[in-house]
């Protein structure tokens, strides 16, 4: 696995130490070169493949108490501090009002992450996804789990507390743990093949690896285990980490695994998926892309862990064959 996985190259320094001081970051915020992104909705600013960022005097603009500021951390690269602007709490007249007056730069104006994914650099895309959880999770957590009362934000957007003093509770982002598996099974006459399925929440022609949260009171091998059989019905014999890859959509953290197993006969649950097929590392090579315009077999796109655990696989099989 020599090409590492898409948002899996940070490159800032989280400061976790430093951004619990609320001067610290009030100096970050008035430096003249400090990043400002933005983000509305799930969606970011992006211009020829870069987020936009906006300048001091943009952001003097626009700072109010309906924009949700989160330090991110400072730059390895130039030590400059990084902020995500999120204005989801804006109508859309508000949105387009306060965007025409600062007269934000951007040809392609708001992306979706997803979209933008392909058009970022590695280390720009993981820094949009790590800002993408962190966003996600203050849209979901503005109230206490506890007694109800209003979350406030504290160490610059990285923890929340309630309002409540007697009640006061620490919240803290939270990342859901998944498995995601590329099945193989050797038959009788020695062909190895994988496993690929349809899941009702794709489009018809796009087949995908298992995937499943991970239960609580549970290890991830056992996560593995349960998932394969209660979706396909399938024994494993042999459960294998390889990678992982953060996913903010909306925070989850994929974990990687190759798993082999005794027969190919599934049984599907046809809650989650709706066929699967067997397929040797030829039978993946016609397929397309995820998103092409063909009616041909799709897989997903190269920048998830689900495509490349079906080309680590593919390229597995091609060195045994040899």
């Amino acid at each position: 696995m020599s090409k590492p996985l898409l948002l899996t190259q940070m490159s800032l320094d989280r400061c976790s130490s430093a951004r619990k001081k609320p001067e610290w970051i009030s100096t970050q915020l008035t430096k003249p070169n400090t990043h400002f992104f933005v983000s509305y909705q799930g969606k970011f600013l992006v211009n020829a493949g870069q987020l936009v960022n906006l300048t001091r005097t943009q952001y003097d603009q626009v700072n109010h108490n309906r924009i949700t500021c989160i330090f991110l951390g400072k730059n390895l690269h130039d030590d400059q501090a990084v902020f995500v602007l999120d204005f989801s709490l804006l109508s859309e007249e508000q949105w387009q009002e306060l965007h025409n007056r600062v007269r934000l730069q951007c040809s392609d104006d708001l992306v979706d992450l997803r979209r933008a994914l392909s058009e970022l650099s590695v280390e720009v895309a993981s820094i949009a996804g790590f800002a993408n959880a962190l966003i996600n999770w203050h849209r979901s957590h503005q109230f206490c789990g506890y007694c109800g009362s209003p979350l406030l934000d504290k160490e610059a957007g990285h923890a929340k507390q309630c309002s409540d003093q007697v009640c006061a509770k620490l919240v803290f982002p939270r990342t859901d743990p998944v498995v995601i598996m590329i099945i193989e099974h050797t038959d009788e006459i020695g062909i190895t093949r994988c496993l690929l399925a349809g899941h009702q929440r794709s489009q018809g022609q796009v087949i995908s690896t298992l995937a499943g949260f991970v239960d609580p009171g549970e290890s991830i091998e056992e996560a593995v285990t349960r998932e394969v059989f209660e979706e396909v019905g399938l024994i494993t014999t042999s459960v294998r980490y390889l990678c992982s890859q953060p996913w903010p959509f909306p925070a989850s953290l994929m974990l990687g695994f190759h798993v082999k197993v005794s027969s190919n006969n599934t049984t599907i649950d046809p809650d989650e998926i709706t066929h699967v097929k067997w397929c040797t590392a030829q039978d993946i090579a016609s397929f397309s892309d995820w998103g092409s315009d063909d009616d041909n077999t799709q897989i997903p796109g190269k920048h998830s862990i689900s495509r490349y655990l079906i080309d680590w696989w593919c390229k597995n099989q091609l060195n045994v064959s040899k």
